[in-house]
């Protein structure tokens, strides 16, 4: 793969890469799998089941996407200069793009006010985050560019 490490060099790429996929997998998968219980202790019992309901909704399934970004970006840290980095900074752009649009709805992210909120108040409604989106992929895109350009570098 043309890594080549010393034991010194290799103990900081793991050091640094157990670092860097813990930091992710709090952000990206341990925070939004555990949203609302972290929330809901501060609330009051019929607040708390509000939130819950809609942080199940705006979350989805974007947690499980943040435990495999973990495990690469653990990877990325390890293999980088490798010929296999590329490929590695080809998935983790691809991922972060999937993570972003899943976790904004593909830009429109709408849904359902309970009607037990303290206030009364039910509806449903409608939130256009499509610019906010596009800004948010910009980097992943530029991650994907990045890493065909290293694999077209290798061969």
């Amino acid at each position: 793969m043309g890594l080549q490490l010393s034991s010194a060099s290799l103990a900081i790429r793991l050091v640094s890469g157990a670092a860097l996929a813990a930091l992710v997998f709090l952000v990206f998968y341990y925070l939004p799998a555990n949203f609302s219980a972290l929330v809901s202790g501060s609330l009051s019992a019929g607040s708390a089941a509000a939130v819950s309901s809609v942080a199940t909704a705006l979350i989805g399934s974007t947690p499980i996407i943040g435990l495999v970004l973990a495990v690469l970006v653990f990877l990325g840290a390890v293999l980088r200069g490798s010929s296999a980095y590329g490929v590695v900074l080809i998935l983790i752009g691809s991922l972060f793009a999937a993570y972003t649009y899943l976790l904004l709805h593909g830009g429109s992210i709408g849904g359902t006010l309970p009607s037990d909120l303290s206030l009364g108040a039910a509806g449903n409604f409608t939130i256009d985050v499509s610019l906010l989106m596009v800004v948010l992929l910009i980097p992943s895109l530029l991650t994907v560019v990045k890493g065909t350009l290293l694999l077209a570098v290798h061969e």
